[in-house]
């Protein structure tokens, strides 16, 4: 204690660097690249739905001088194969989407019980504060 005080070891700033463990790191890249897939299924989805409200303009045009029955049910029935392939996508990409929110209600509520921890353990003035701060 001495030789702190005689060294001014007080007045000295140490830099510490601690990297994350491996694991952590490597959690937090899954989240990321979970984000980046469901951001793609989007970007696929509406590029599909694009294509799909283009080709069936051209497939009306085909159809709407067309008189041969046969031509308009083979039609009809290319474009209702697009739209389950279509139905399909959203469908995946719903419960995709369902999955993240579960995983986010999770850590959202993980971090409600936290705080509440972390409040009761404040004393009454700091939660006093901390109540005019917070919105309730």
């Amino acid at each position: 204690m001495e030789k702190c005080i005689s060294d001014k070891c007080y007045d000295k700033y140490f830099l510490i660097f601690l990297t994350p463990p491996p694991k952590a790191i490597a959690l937090r890249q899954i989240n990321e690249i979970d984000g980046l897939i469901l951001e793609n299924e989007k970007v696929k989805y509406e590029n599909a739905s694009i294509q799909k409200t283009k080709q069936d303009k051209i497939n009306l045009k085909k159809t709407k001088n067309e008189k041969n029955i046969e031509i308009l049910r083979q039609s009809l029935e290319n474009m209702n194969i697009e739209n389950i392939k279509l139905k399909k996508k959203v469908d995946l990409m719903l419960s995709k989407y369902q999955k993240q929110i579960d995983i986010l209600e999770e850590k959202n509520s993980q971090l409600n019980i936290k705080f509440e921890q972390a409040y009761e353990m404040l004393s009454k003035s700091k939660q006093k504060k901390l109540n005019k701060i917070l919105p309730n």
